[in-house]
C-alpha cells in the first residue's frame, strides 16, 4: 500500500528540497524565474511562501515545487532528504528511484 503526502508534508517537503540549494544555486535561480513565468507571482512572493519551512505555502505550490525539484536530485540525495525530512523512504509516496547499489564501477 502506497501512503500519500499529507498537506503538511508537501509543505515540508517542498521547503527541504528549495532549501537544498543555496541561494544563489543555479537550480534555485532557474526554480524562481520558472514560478515567477510560470504561476504568474514575483519570485519575492515565492520567497516569502517558502519562509518558515513552507507554512505559507498552498498545496498546489507545494506540488509544483516538488514536481519541479525532484528531476534534479540525485538519488541518494533525494533518499537523504526523504529521510531527514519525513523519516520515510521515496518508494513509499510512489517514488521511483534507482537502488543505492545499481552503479557499478567502471
Amino acid at each position: 500500500m502506497m501512503n500519500q503526502l499529507t498537506p503538511n508534508q508537501k509543505r515540508q517537503l517542498a521547503a527541504a528540497l528549495f532549501s537544498y540549494f543555496g541561494e544563489r544555486h543555479p537550480t534555485r535561480t532557474w526554480l524562481k524565474q520558472a514560478y515567477e513565468t510560470q504561476k504568474y507571482g514575483h519570485e519575492r512572493t515565492l520567497l516569502r511562501k517558502m519562509e518558515n519551512q513552507g507554512a505559507k505555502l498552498s498545496e498546489a505550490d507545494a506540488d509544483w515545487v516538488i514536481d519541479n525539484l525532484i528531476p534534479k536530485f540525485d538519488p541518494l540525495h533525494l533518499r537523504t532528504l526523504f529521510i531527514r525530512t519525513l523519516n520515510a523512504m521515496p518508494e513509499e509516496f510512489g517514488y521511483s528511484l534507482p537502488a543505492p547499489n545499481s552503479l557499478t564501477p567502471a
